[in-house]
């Protein structure tokens, strides 16, 4: 990091130095009785690449031992011999004659010191980089510096009346010397010179100056223009369209265009830069660079603002397309793209189960082989801790079957841990323990007694002539129970609802079987249902099942249990003063902040427009809901 007359300090850049305010002066330690640093003979201090300047006011201290016999503490000004070697003068005046002090006898004491102090006397200042390495800077112009946020101008002089100059050995000289408290900083142009290159290091007045020359080289271009004169670059953005401000040199073409060109008789052009500058669009399908223009044309300019041209038939098209009515939105399917009666009519509960959980999903993934899984790019915003398997539902899925089974939950620690659903040590034993607490307060809420456990059976039955396959149970008792390890959604309460309804047809206690649900929030319970009005049920929601198959179904569980959710409680008469109305609670759930049923893939494919204000979307939701609603309740 390039500086002057202080440390480094770590985090500018290689081309940046700068005087800190946190920094006060620059300091040189040293061994008064080393004869290689102090020479009584020739009245001399040698510090290997030091960076001080002739005429700079330093200060002398002993550091508690014996001072150098002609010094004490105190003022000096330093007289520079070369590059490792200085004397001390009494004076500005004797400094700059090169009338140096007379050193009588050696001294005692390690830390001794010469401290160059930013007190507004000193002026100037060495520019050094990395340790003292040399910066090799031979004009003003080669310098961009400020003082307290004051851009200071450059001379070309070694007494600046104003700013600051530099003199043939990288000195910057200050016309007003800075204090400790100033803030300086700036930048210099150009590299470190390799010692083959004399120009750098022991430059002239009448040296090449590379800046120079390449504006020099703009200047010539537009000098050989004869019709047209063309600039570019890049003025916005590319990401957010933000303006880039041009370089110098094309800003102070276009100030000179401004100033010599007079557009004040024409009210449409202010200025030159309105006149011959061209801001493109950001995108190269923007209607403006398809626009036929002549209205600048006329003066004589090829470009204009508004006149700015694309040749490119892609881009063409997709202005074209821009700029067109949009058309209506078409519908997914109008009808029944798949046969809907199959020829040997036989379901398994599961495939009936599946399809009410996401009826659009089923239809894509089962009818159309669309595979509506979503493959995320995008890293979690949450840092996790290696794979961490134990944040699925797998581990609270095994204790909800240990508990079910008569195990005690307490010794399922080890069991969890050989499977890797536990991480190892505290934070294992802490996420147990909260998951233990969790699924007791669920099994309180919805398990005041279990009776023996009758294991599941598979079984084979006939459904109006539909050959249906399926698991009864297990049971506990004549109550089936179901238990999720998240919040309790539409698709666990349709699941439930289907299950529930087989048990009662083919399962060991036709008729008189019991259904409980058990979530982390809340838990639902179906009472028994009559055999009759269970295969009734069942078959409408097989038809159902039917129709979804051969086209997209307008169900959505989650929203029509929020639509439920809210139905019961304006039936009870907890309706609140500015409470949702049941339908506006099912939009609410199906598309917001959070998600929902309408940010999922399957449901952006076939529905661009909200299908809940279709009436088969409402007629399907009432009598699907009926159902649950008829037979259950919630268990708060």
């Amino acid at each position: 990091m390039p500086y002057i007359g202080n440390p480094a300090v770590v985090g500018d850049s290689a081309n940046t130095f700068r005087l800190l305010d946190d920094i006060t002066s620059f300091t040189v330690t040293f061994d008064a009785t080393d004869s290689d640093v102090v020479s009584i003979s020739g009245d001399t201090l040698t510090f290997n690449n030091h960076r001080f300047v002739t005429g700079q006011k330093v200060t002398y201290n002993d550091g508690g031992g014996t001072a150098i016999g002609g010094l004490s503490d105190g003022s000096y000004f330093i007289i520079k011999e070369d590059q490792n070697t200085i004397k001390l003068a009494s004076s500005a005046s004797n400094a700059t004659a090169g009338t140096a002090i007379n050193l009588t006898s050696g001294a005692a004491g390690s830390s001794h010191t010469l401290n160059l102090a930013f007190d507004g006397v000193n002026t100037k200042f060495k520019a050094t980089f990395n340790n003292g390495t040399k910066a090799k800077i031979s004009r003003a112009a080669q310098l961009s510096l400020s003082i307290n946020g004051v851009i200071q101008q450059p001379q070309d002089t070694s007494s600046p009346t104003v700013g600051y100059g530099v003199e043939a050995d990288s000195t910057i000289v200050f016309s007003t010397a800075p204090v400790s408290t100033d803030k300086v900083f700036g930048s210099f142009i150009g590299e470190t010179a390799p010692s083959f290159d004399l120009c750098k290091t022991n430059p002239k007045y009448t040296d090449r100056n590379q800046t120079e020359e390449d504006r020099l080289l703009v200047m010539e271009v537009i000098l050989c223009a004869r019709k047209c004169f063309y600039l570019s670059f890049q003025g916005q953005s590319n990401k957010n369209n933000d303006t880039i401000p041009p370089s110098i040199v094309v800003e102070e073409i276009i100030e000179q265009l401004d100033d010599l060109l007079d557009f004040s008789t024409e009210k449409v052009i202010q200025n030159a830069k309105s006149a011959f500058a061209v801001k493109h669009p950001l995108q190269a399908f923007s209607k403006q660079l398809f626009k036929v223009s002549d209205k600048h044309e006329s003066r004589g300019l090829f470009f204009s603002p508004d006149g700015c041209r694309s040749f490119s038939n892609t881009w063409c098209k997709g202005a074209v397309a821009l700029s067109e009515e949009p058309k209506p939105i078409e519908e997914f399917c109008s009808g029944p793209i798949l046969n809907e009666n199959p020829e040997h009519p036989k379901i398994h509960i599961l495939d009936l189960t599946r399809f009410w959980r996401n009826p659009s999903s089923y239809f894509l993934d089962g009818s159309l082989q669309v595979s509506t899984k979503e493959v995320s790019v995008l890293l979690p915003e949450n840092e996790r801790l290696g794979s961490c398997p134990w944040q699925d539902s797998s581990s609270k899925r095994l204790l909800i079957d240990q508990f079910l089974d008569g195990q005690d939950l307490a010794d399922s620690y080890r069991e969890l841990q050989k499977q890797n659903l536990l991480p190892p040590g505290h934070i294992g034993k802490a996420l147990h323990s909260s998951m233990i607490g969790e699924l007791a307060m669920m099994f309180q809420r919805t398990l005041p007694n279990l009776a023996e456990r009758i294991p599941k059976t598979t079984v084979h039955g006939l459904l109006n002539g539909i050959e249906i396959t399926g698991e009864t149970g297990p049971f506990f008792g004549s109550t089936f129970f179901l238990f999720h390890s998240a919040k309790l959604k539409g698709k666990n309460c349709l699941e439930s609802l289907i299950l529930h309804l087989f048990n009662n047809l083919f399962g060991p206690f036709p008729g008189n079987s019991k259904t409980v649900i058990g979530a982390i929030d809340k838990s639902f319970r179906f009472a028994p249902v009559s055999l009759d009005r269970a295969e009734q049920i069942l078959s409408q929601l097989y038809e159902l099942y039917l129709e979804g198959v051969a086209r997209p179904l307008p169900f959505f569980p989650n929203a029509s249990l929020a639509w439920l959710e809210q139905k019961i409680k304006h039936e009870k008469g907890k309706k609140r003063k500015n409470s949702l109305e049941p339908l506006d609670c099912a939009k609410k759930s199906w598309f917001n902040e959070m998600g929902g049923e309408g940010t999922e893939f399957s449901t952006e494919l076939i529905y661009q427009k909200n299908p809940w204000g279709l009436p088969e979307t409402l007629e399907l939701n009432e009598l699907v809901m009926g159902f649950i609603d008829e037979l259950g309740e919630f268990i708060l």
